[in-house]
């Protein structure tokens, strides 16, 4: 994808984001990796009044917050997207949920140099807690 254009979707989805003014909520996230299988879950992700408050192995039941600092809010996630773009990432694809503006898939590969770089980030699940 053009850097240009991901930052042009980036900037509209998170002030999309933000409008809903969401600030308790839950996800599943799953991280391809060419990492420990702990950190690639797919883990469960709670969200309240805008800080995590858990992350669950959906495997195992353990908490696995360590593996996962990067990735635990909706914020968060568009900070991953943001800095792919900033560092000029070889190849970046992200997909938006419509009704709230969160990223569904985040796709990037930071160098088509190096092996095992990449990152494959799922976002399932997303649940608004009332």
């Amino acid at each position: 994808m053009n850097l240009k254009r991901a930052e042009k979707r980036l900037e509209f989805n998170r002030n999309f984001w933000n409008q809903k003014n969401i600030s308790n909520y839950d996800y599943t996230l799953s991280n391809s990796c060419f990492c420990i299988g702990d950190a690639r879950g797919p883990v469960v992700i709670k969200v309240r009044n805008g800080q995590t408050s858990s992350i669950t192995s959906v495997a195992t039941g353990k908490d696995v917050k360590e593996y996962f600092q990067n990735y635990n809010t909706i914020p968060k996630l568009f900070d991953v997207i943001q800095d792919a773009i900033k560092r000029k990432a070889f190849s970046l694809n992200v997909r938006y949920n419509p009704q709230y503006g969160y990223p569904t898939q985040i796709d990037i590969d930071y160098s088509s140099q190096i092996a095992d770089e990449e990152r494959y980030l799922t976002i399932e699940n997303f649940k608004v807690i009332k």
